[in-house]
């Protein structure tokens, strides 16, 4: 059976999408055709969503009745590109995800599947409490030189426990900090300043949402710390 995109596969998924299709039986290779026999609607779908795998898409049952079976594409008519990534990009981690990305960077795994996702619900509604919040705000004016609207520039946060490493580990010695973008729906990019402890591991400083990358931006930022975080 040749597959026509296996070669445009990355190489790390190739290899794994190689070692998935060799576990396949043999018969489930070929395309159904009529004709062919199967013991049950179960068995037939197990075929089916085998062979679509080996040739880049999905199948799910559109219909099931006594001995007849009905399937689609799970993207019948092919939705946007843009529509896929964005429910990636908004899609949580499941407890079995998270558990293969913890094996395979051999952190172990401490949490049951009920208190992975309980954790996750609570996380999620968390209030914003102890942190340490400044804005740096611009003022329109008018001819008269009356304020006629205020602008958000840049906005720095840190909790009392970022603070405590931060003197600990950071004062007088060294951080990093480098900006991602496309993290929320004002386009602001998200700075974040890591410092390190003296084991070896990395913990965030601070963060703030800063118009650019600006050497504006970057005073404000010290400003905060020099303020909030760092020794006289």
């Amino acid at each position: 059976m040749e597959i026509q995109y296996r070669d445009s596969l990355p190489d790390d998924v190739r290899s794994g999408f190689n070692k998935a299709v060799e576990a396949l039986p043999q018969e489930h290779l070929r395309a159904p055709v009529t004709g062919d026999e199967v013991n049950s609607p179960e068995e037939a779908l197990h075929w089916f969503q085998n062979y679509a795998f080996t040739q880049g898409f999905a199948l799910v049952t559109a219909s099931k009745v006594r001995d007849r079976l009905r399937v689609n594409c799970i993207h019948h008519e092919r939705a946007a590109a843009v529509d896929l990534a964005l429910a990636h990009r908004t899609a949580g981690l499941s407890a079995t995800e998270s558990t293969r990305i913890l094996d395979q960077h051999g952190l172990g795994n401490c949490l049951s599947a009920k208190e992975f996702y309980n954790l996750s619900r609570s996380e999620g509604d968390a209030a914003f409490e102890d942190f340490r919040v400044r804005c740096f705000f611009k003022y329109l004016l008018d001819d008269q030189g009356r304020q006629t609207a205020r602008v958000l520039e840049h906005l720095f946060f840190c909790s009392s426990e970022q603070i405590r490493l931060g003197r600990r580990f950071v004062s007088g010695f060294l951080m990093q900090t480098d900006a991602t973008f496309n993290t929320n729906c004002l386009h602001l990019p998200l700075s974040v300043i890591v410092g390190i402890t003296n084991t070896g591991k990395t913990f965030p400083l601070a963060f703030a949402f800063i118009t650019s990358e600006s050497a504006e931006a970057f005073e404000f930022v010290n400003a905060q710390l020099a303020e909030l975080v760092w020794y006289d």
